[in-house]
């Protein structure tokens, strides 16, 4: 049985004890943040049908343009953090996209570049999800940062077949010697 001390009786180490740790203050808040996220974003797509409808919730009108259809589910990584259950409006005949939150999108945009450039700085793609884990409190496997590094395939096509100007004097190449085991004995690759 706890016994609870009358006001008067408090210490401040009594006080004290009442305060949250910082690593409890700061989860608090990001998940306020969160919940503030999911609601602004559910505010905008029911907006947008609103506007592309021309009619709102039971209302009869001349110039409605489709019916609503209930609502999906589907969760978004933000820089925030995951917003799970957010709720995408749908409308009978399912010409409603919504523009906040593009279609078959995990990840907002910032998500991907930040895991992009962290590839390009040299972190594995299976390192990347120790670093992302505590950022965004969800893990990015490897085979999803192959799939948005893959965007930067045609960029370096386009910097491999990129034009060069014929004004050179000088042509310096550079060259890696390494020395492979193989089934014969040691062989030397350049």
């Amino acid at each position: 049985m706890v016994q609870v001390k009358d006001l008067t009786e408090l210490s401040l180490r009594d006080l004290w004890r009442e305060v949250k740790e910082e690593e409890d203050w700061w989860g608090d808040l990001k998940q306020e943040t969160l919940r503030v996220v999911q609601r602004l974003l559910e505010g905008a797509m029911e907006g947008e049908l609103l506007e592309q409808l021309r009619a709102g919730r039971y209302r009869r009108t001349e110039v409605r343009r489709g019916y609503r259809n209930g609502y999906r589910e589907r969760s978004l990584l933000t820089e925030l953090g995951l917003v799970e259950h957010l709720r995408v409006p749908r409308d009978r005949e399912g010409e409603y996209r919504p523009t906040v939150v593009p279609r078959y999108q995990r990840r907002q945009e910032k998500v991907n570049r930040l895991v992009r450039e962290m590839f390009l700085c040299g972190v594995s793609t299976r390192k990347v999800k120790e670093v992302v884990t505590p950022l965004l409190g969800l893990e990015v496997s490897a085979q999803t940062v192959s799939r948005i590094t893959r965007s930067l395939d045609g960029e370096v096509q386009r910097y491999h077949r990129r034009m060069l100007a014929d004004s050179y004097q000088y042509l310096f190449l550079d060259g890696i010697t390494l020395k492979v085991k193989g089934a014969t004995g040691p062989e030397s690759t350049t």
